[in-house]
C-alpha cells in the first residue's frame, strides 16, 4: 500500500494539469450542452425558463431511447450526451497514456517500487480525474439552473420535448425522479474508465479512444446488454421506461468491468517489462 501512495502522490504531482483538464472539461461541456438545449427549447417554443436541476441535467445524459421504441421522424443523434462521454474519459486516457510510459513511467515506477502498485496509482488517479469532472459537470449545471429557473429538484418533465422524447407504451408518466440515476451515474462512469486505463498503457491514447467511440456509438443502435453505453443514458433507464435498467444493474455492471479490468491490468503488468529501463520485484 506504501507503493501505491508513493505513486500516487507522483501522479497527483506530474497530473496536476490534467486534473485542471479535466475540471475545464467537465463545466464547459455542462455548459455548452445546457445551453445548447435551452437554444433547442426555444426553437421549439418550450418555456425552458421553468426547467429544473432535473430538466438541465436530462439535456446532458438523456441518450436515446432503444430503437424500437423511437418513432422515424423523431430520432436525433445525442451529440451532447456523445461529448460527455468523450470528455470524461479524455483527461485520464492523455494523462496515463503519457506518462505511464517513458521517463515519467520509470520515475512513476521507482517511487512505486512494484510494477503492481504503479498500476494501481495510476487507476486512483484516474478515478480521482473522473470524479473531478462530475464534480465540475454539477456545480455548472446547478449555477445555470440557479440564474434560469432556481427549481432544483431532480425531477424532469419541461425539457422532454426538448430532447425529442417519443412517447411510447413502455415510457412512464411524468415528471421522472432522475435521483437514484444522477446519484449513481459519477461512480458508474469513472469504474467504466478503468479499461481505458489498462488500454491506454498497454497501446497508446488513440486506440483508447476508439474504444470509448465503440463503447458508445453501437449502444445508439442496439440493445444487448453488455454495450457500456447502453447504461449511460437516462432515457433508459427505469427512471423513464417501465423495462428499463435500475441503477442497482447498472453499478454491479460498472463494478464487474471495473473489477476485472483492474484484476486483468494488475496481472498483466506485473510479469511484463512495460515501461522497461527498470528492473523490480514484486
Amino acid at each position: 500500500m506504501i507503493g501505491v501512495y508513493n505513486g500516487l502522490r507522483f501522479d497527483l504531482r506530474a497530473g496536476k494539469r490534467y486534473l485542471l483538464l479535466s475540471v475545464a472539461l467537465g463545466a464547459t461541456v455542462a455548459f455548452t450542452v445546457i445551453l445548447g438545449g435551452w437554444v433547442k427549447a426555444s426553437a421549439y417554443q418550450i418555456d425552458w425558463s421553468e426547467f429544473t436541476l432535473g430538466d438541465n441535467a436530462l439535456l446532458i445524459l438523456a441518450g436515446l431511447l432503444p430503437p424500437d421504441q423511437i418513432e422515424r421522424d423523431s430520432i436525433l443523434f445525442p451529440i451532447g450526451w456523445m461529448l460527455l462521454w468523450t470528455a470524461c474519459a479524455l483527461a485520464p486516457i492523455a494523462y496515463v497514456g503519457k506518462y505511464g510510459k517513458g521517463y515519467f513511467g520509470v520515475s512513476s515506477l521507482l517511487k512505486s517500487k512494484k510494477r503492481s502498485s504503479w498500476f494501481l496509482a495510476k487507476c486512483i488517479w484516474a478515478l480521482i480525474a473522473t470524479f473531478l469532472f462530475w464534480i465540475a459537470v454539477a456545480i455548472t449545471a446547478m449555477f445555470l439552473t440557479s440564474i434560469n429557473s432556481g427549481h432544483f429538484s431532480l425531477e424532469a418533465s419541461s425539457s422532454i420535448e426538448a430532447i425529442n422524447l417519443s412517447r411510447n407504451d413502455e415510457l412512464l408518466d411524468s415528471p421522472y425522479d432522475l435521483t437514484s440515476f444522477l446519484l449513481m451515474i459519477p461512480l458508474i462512469g469513472a469504474l467504466f474508465v478503468l479499461p481505458l486505463v489498462v488500454i491506454s498503457l498497454l497501446k497508446n491514447e488513440l486506440f483508447a479512444f476508439l474504444t470509448v467511440l465503440v463503447s458508445l456509438l453501437p449502444a445508439l443502435l442496439i440493445v444487448s446488454g453488455f454495450i457500456p453505453g447502453e447504461y449511460l443514458m437516462a432515457v433508459r433507464s427505469d427512471c423513464f421506461l417501465s423495462t428499463g435498467i435500475s441503477s442497482i444493474q447498472s453499478l454491479a455492471y460498472a463494478v464487474l468491468v471495473g473489477f476485472f479490468s483492474t484484476l486483468v491490468g494488475a496481472l498483466i503488468f506485473r510479469g511484463s517489462n512495460i515501461v522497461g529501463m527498470v528492473e523490480t520485484y514484486d
